[in-house]
């Protein structure tokens, strides 16, 4: 009887769970630009914030998963460091093998940016946060004018900051822990 409890738990949690999330397929963004017939207007100019910037905010998603097993897929050479570079030649040849996600461990900031999974953006002046949705993390970029941390605490996510040169968003990092 407890076997057939947890079962029936179960199937009713799974069929809320699908409702929830239907429930947002027909909100309207505020701010989205939109076609005529109601669509979003991929084509449309970026929003702007009130200072002139492009606004970011809002969810993204990756159209497929291209840039997971090399950000630079569309680069020909890339700079990089010797190690570096044989580092990578070195996991593109196992295909991936030894991947963190294989050990149940945490993505790190260059996978979650290319998973085709929804990525929430919130953006303020002094902040961007980046929600990942698929598995819980998130990370923050500061906007406020301070320096990386001089000697950080290695983590998973590193540490960002941000600054807009024209229209462009650049940020750095440091901080990242050697399991990603």
């Amino acid at each position: 009887m407890e076997i057939l409890r947890s079962i029936l738990s179960c199937v009713v949690l799974l069929s809320t769970s699908v409702l929830a999330s239907a429930q947002w397929l027909n909100y309207r963004t505020p701010g989205m630009p939109r076609t005529p017939d109601g669509k979003p207007n991929l084509s449309a100019p970026a929003p702007k914030t009130p200072d002139g910037k492009p606004d970011l905010s809002g969810i993204w998603q990756a159209p497929n998963a291209k840039y997971l097993q090399n950000l630079a897929a569309d680069v020909a050479q890339v700079p990089a460091q010797a190690w570096a570079e044989a580092y990578f030649k070195k996991i593109q040849a196992n295909n991936g093998k030894g991947r963190p996600q294989e050990r149940c461990l945490p993505h790190g900031v260059p996978d979650y940016d290319a998973l085709p999974m929804p990525i929430k953006v919130i953006q303020t002046p002094g902040e961007i946060v980046l929600l990942y949705e698929a598995y819980t993390h998130f990370r923050q970029i500061f906007m406020d004018g301070r320096p990386l941390p001089k000697e950080p605490q290695p983590t998973w996510m590193g540490y960002s900051v941000g600054r807009w040169e024209g229209d462009t968003l650049v940020v750095d990092s440091s901080g990242f822990n050697d399991q990603t």
